[in-house]
């Protein structure tokens, strides 16, 4: 009977072993368990994102656009060379974001340290330079109260205004013309930079060079109706707009 025991006894000490040789294998499934939930919990952090109405090619990368991003709004716009997850970008608005900022772990050498998720649209605006109209091609159509006769002209009188980069391009009818511009979309104000550069093509006696240069370097302010842009001395219309196809 003692035999008996001690042979039970011994059979119970060798299964508690066997027992034991599996549970390292368990243990590591557990580690690499515990492991994935770590790695998890990378600290992520959620963050305000001020997104531009217009992308800009990326520096030192070709036939690539950049979003222009800022943390503050008051901050310059800079070259922002990531892409945001699940953000669906339309250009002419000012986007105001909740992003999830995620670290990379190991991230290449050339690449970014970490990733974007988009979490919201917090709020959309029209910028200034889109908000005031201005922002076209415009022909010439009425000059101080009379009709301009395109026949006579070489070339189409027109602006380019681009209130983004507050540039002005344009011809006076013969001349090609390049400035810039100060404009108040509130106070409706518009004044072009005198002198101007311009090239020297000779020009036909009855061109309207001459008074378009004049009366566009008295102008100050500026009005809107539908396809027609008014630019205005003291508030009087001297100089009609159409926006060109």
């Amino acid at each position: 009977m003692k035999n008996i025991s001690i042979i039970l006894v011994s059979f119970l000490i060798l299964s508690c072993n066997n027992q034991k040789k599996v549970a390292p294998g368990l243990e590591m499934d557990t580690n690499q368990h515990l492991e994935k939930e770590y790695d998890s919990k990378i600290p992520h952090e959620y963050k305000t994102l001020y997104v531009a109405s217009y992308k800009k090619e990326c520096e030192g990368v070709a036939n690539q656009t950049c979003y222009l991003v800022k943390d503050n709004p008051e901050d310059e716009w800079k070259l922002f060379y990531s892409e945001i997850e699940g953000f669906e970008y339309k250009a002419g608005k000012v986007y105001t974001l909740t992003v999830e900022v995620i670290p990379v772990e190991n991230p290449p050498a050339d690449g970014s340290m970490f990733e974007y998720k988009f979490v919201s649209i917090d709020r959309t605006d029209i910028p200034d330079y889109i908000a005031s109209g201005l922002y076209d091609i415009w022909g010439l159509f009425r000059l101080n109260g009379k009709d301009v006769n395109l026949k006579d002209q070489p070339f189409v009188p027109m602006l380019e205004i681009n209130t983004r980069e507050g540039a002005l391009l344009g011809s006076t009818g013969c001349n090609q013309i390049n400035s810039t511009f100060e404009y108040n979309t509130e106070a409706k104000s518009f004044k072009v930079s005198f002198p101007i550069a311009m090239t020297k093509r000779g020009c036909p006696e009855n061109g309207v060079e001459s008074e378009f240069l004049k009366t566009l370097e008295l102008v100050n302010g500026y009005s809107k109706k539908g396809i027609t842009l008014y630019l205005l001395v003291d508030e009087k219309q001297v100089m009609e707009f159409r926006r060109m196809d």
